[in-house]
């Protein structure tokens, strides 16, 4: 709360309170002491779990004669676990560092004692010969036991998010019409600065991943799909401008094989018993789309992945959550659509996992409420990966000229017929 903190001269004591219209139809001022503001936000209904007033003696104490404490003890006594005041006027430039300092770090995960003493040596570096904004910052703070597994969550979904806008920012730049080939320097060399900062923005953002922690597997995972992400952007734009195929989908594959790498290496850890608490991915998710790349990049299958994944997954699909069930089928759907593209796969297997993939399409389409679920919504994405990316019959030519041979398929198979299933399944999600 950003507002002039004032006395009340008409309360006992005169405390502080912060200084507010008298309502919409006046301009009158009223001064609102603690109790009062804690009773306007609704504290004991929806509690808040931050409160920073930015306003003037909002942490002083006028006299210790009547009962009664400073606006920012008040707020933290009715519920409020982080309340930051100030004990003495604040400047305006230190109002404006507060905000900033703080709501830049805490949606980070940052520790709150971390960024209170960040924030109280800034002001005394910037603002110590002219105030005292310094000494005046009062923190009131009530700090649950596990803060760090809090803070590790914070970290881990307030990155997630971010990687996710920038995605969605690098999707949609890749996927802008290039500049003409007769454009001047200027323009080119404008469009390599903007492609080379959306690779810094998406490195920056990766980095914010945490490498430690209850979250750290979780991590490892997020990072294969951005790595996936923009290896599919990359195929696009090179689909998009034949002269630099070559360079975009050389980097798509590059980017793929990351992708891989996070991939295993999450499952890998995923699969090893550990004393830590951490919250784990499904295995079957996470081998579903090892496997999935090692197909798309000429890797031999490792059965004894596929079959965990099998396991792991039917396990889920009969005794999850319903939300687990869901994903669960997802991951069965498309291990089942990959036996298709393995080596000497028998006609009988073939049958068996088209009907067992369709199967477990109807049931997952069954037990989605809507079809903006999460999870039949990835599912559909996925499938459309098969069809227009990982088996595109020019990048598979493409991937020839690399030196990069797909699985030798046996007599009278297609490497084509998961292409055809992964079209079914995608007509039949959008029949329902």
């Amino acid at each position: 709360m950003l507002a002039h903190g004032l006395e009340d001269p008409k309360s006992p004591g005169s405390p502080y309170g912060l200084a507010l219209h008298a309502g919409p139809e006046s301009d009158e001022l009223e001064i609102v002491t603690g109790d009062r503001l804690a009773a306007a936000l609704g504290i004991a209904d929806r509690r808040p779990s931050v409160d920073t007033l930015a306003a003037c003696d909002s942490g002083n104490v006028r006299e210790v004669i009547h009962n009664g404490a400073s606006l920012a003890h008040e707020l933290h006594r009715a519920g409020v676990p982080l309340v930051i005041g100030s004990q003495f006027p604040l400047s305006f430039a230190a109002s404006i560092e507060l905000v900033q300092h703080v709501y830049q770090q805490l949606p980070k995960g940052v520790d709150p004692r971390e960024i209170i003493h960040g924030l109280r040596r800034r002001l005394y570096a910037c603002h110590a010969t002219k105030t005292h904004d310094w000494a005046s910052l009062i923190v009131y703070a009530s700090l649950p036991a596990d803060l760090a597994d809090q803070l590790g969550e914070v970290q881990y979904r307030a990155a997630q998010l971010a990687l996710e806008a920038t995605m969605d920012r690098f999707d949609h730049e890749l996927g802008r019409p290039p500049v003409a080939h007769d454009a001047s320097p200027e323009q080119k060399a404008a469009e390599e600065l903007r492609r080379r900062q959306l690779h810094e923005r998406v490195d920056e953002t990766m980095a914010r991943l945490p490498d430690t922690g209850k979250w750290e597997l979780a991590a490892e995972a997020m990072r294969a799909v951005a790595a996936k992400r923009v290896a599919q952007a990359y195929f696009r734009a090179g689909r998009a401008r034949p002269s630099e195929r070559t360079t975009l989908w050389e980097a798509s594959l590059a980017k793929l094989r990351e992708s891989r790498r996070y991939y295993a290496a999450a499952a890998r850890r995923t699969q090893v018993s550990n004393e830590r608490s951490l919250f784990r991915p499904p295995i079957h998710w996470l081998l579903s789309q090892q496997i999935c790349l090692d197909a798309v990049l000429g890797r031999p299958f490792e059965h004894d992945d596929l079959s965990i994944a099998k396991v792991t997954a039917t396990l889920d699909a009969a005794h999850g959550s319903p939300s687990v069930q869901l994903g669960a089928l997802s991951g069965l759907i498309e291990l089942h659509l990959l036996r298709l593209a393995e080596k000497d796969i028998s006609h009988k297997a073939i049958a068996e996992a088209r009907h067992l993939a369709l199967e477990h399409l109807k049931r997952l389409i069954e037990e989605t409420q809507d079809t903006r679920d999460f999870v039949l919504y990835s599912t559909y994405q996925q499938l459309r990966r098969y069809t227009e990316w990982f088996w595109d019959p020019e990048l598979i030519a493409f991937q020839a000229t690399r030196n990069i041979k797909r699985v030798e398929l046996g007599p009278g198979q297609s490497e084509y017929e998961i292409v055809g299933l992964a079209r079914e399944m995608l007509d039949r999600i959008l029949e329902d």
